[in-house]
């Protein structure tokens, strides 16, 4: 709650605007990881996906722009030393994203098809 300021009163549905970043080792790929609510009495953050023990957990924040950005920046990387140009696309995405972009998931559409 220390890190969220303003955005700790808005308990759970602020969180998630801020998912975690999850790395299994030191050298690991990270995966993010929505948090979908808080159980206050426990102390407990329920997520959408698992956590290893021992995983190296890190606050994220970001903006609904950075998040459409992104969406180009893996069309990029995914069409990359390609002599043809790809017929299909499959672009799969989250309720976190659904959440907390609303009627701007389709942006992230036009990002890809920009690409």
């Amino acid at each position: 709650k220390k890190y969220l300021g303003d955005k700790a009163n808005e308990l759970p549905k602020s969180a998630l605007l801020y998912p975690l970043s999850v790395k299994t080792s030191e050298n690991a790929q990270p995966i993010v990881r929505t948090i979908l609510n808080i159980d206050e009495d426990q102390n407990t953050m329920i997520l959408a996906g698992d956590v290893p023990e021992g995983s190296i957990v890190q606050l994220m924040m970001s903006t609904v722009d950075d998040i459409a950005e992104g969406a180009s920046i893996a069309a990029k990387y995914a069409t990359k030393n390609r002599e043809k140009r790809p017929e299909l696309a499959l672009l799969v995405s989250c309720i976190g994203r659904k959440l907390v972009m609303d009627q701007r998931t389709e942006e992230e559409v036009e990002e890809v098809l920009d690409v």
